[in-house]
């Protein structure tokens, strides 16, 4: 999976700064352990809007509003009387997403070791369009449209620290660790049937996986106090699920 991000920060005050950026996702998923072979190709566009202001020189507050549209084609294939067939149908969803953060910077060393618990809530909105599959005859799967929302809480820890090499040179290398909870209480429900069928009838949903662990590290080159430079790893990992993740990041200040 691909990720391009571009964006920028404007610093409102001393204490606070306010930004804005462009993310777009292309990649493949591939479902493992399933009885028919299953991927999803994934096309993401997404525009964030966020700000973080220091109420103290310890304690800050981080905010984040995000609109996104998805467009994904599913492809799984199906075995019918001893052949392969092949199954295609296209899904769109869209999302509107509010994040907020509390974090707290706790010196442990006067050679600039932080220790930085976070807490946050993330609330989400999102609407799927029909989905329709063809190729597979009676097989074809049918989705009605549907939204739902979702709600989750996480917590988690950051240690980091910044050596200056030179006068014009520092790093900041740290490692990082989150939990996040699904709150969600209900479970979603859909419409769904396939073509031999003449009604649709209602599923649900039953998500029993509700834990996401994310472990990391990363590093920040600070050149002049004018370039940023960030590289960072990230697995993200459920009892059936796992994501390996690398990014890289380029801030110029102006």
């Amino acid at each position: 999976m691909v990720v391009y991000i571009i964006g920028t920060d404007y610093r409102i005050t001393e204490d606070s700064i306010v930004g804005a950026s462009f993310a777009h996702v292309n990649g493949v998923i591939k479902l493992k352990n399933q009885t028919v072979p299953e991927d999803m190709k994934i096309d993401n566009n997404t525009i964030s809007i966020y700000s973080q202001t220091d109420v103290t020189n310890k304690l800050y507050l981080q905010g984040i509003f995000s609109a996104s549209n998805s467009n994904t084609k599913i492809r799984r294939v199906f075995n019918i009387a001893g052949g392969n067939h092949e199954g295609k149908g296209k899904l769109k969803n869209t999302s509107y997403n509010f994040s907020t953060l509390a974090g707290y910077k706790a010196k442990l060393s006067n050679n600039g070791l932080y220790f930085i618990p976070t807490i946050g809530l993330d609330y989400g909105s999102h609407k799927d369009s029909k989905f329709h599959e063809k190729g597979l005859g009676i097989y074809n799967r049918n989705i009605k449209a549907n939204s739902y929302n979702s709600l989750t809480g996480n917590i988690g820890a950051k240690l980091a620290i910044q050596k200056q090499i030179s006068q014009g040179l520092a790093l900041a290398p740290e490692i990082h660790g989150s939990i996040s909870q699904d709150l969600n209480i209900k479970p979603r429900k859909i419409q769904t049937k396939l073509s031999i069928n003449d009604s649709y009838s209602e599923v649900k949903i039953n998500n029993k996986d509700k834990t996401t662990y994310n472990f990391g590290a990363g590093m920040v080159t600070k050149i002049n106090n004018k370039v940023d430079i960030s590289a960072t790893y990230d697995l993200t990992a459920r009892k059936k699920y796992q994501a390996h993740q690398g990014s890289l990041q380029l801030k110029i200040y102006f």
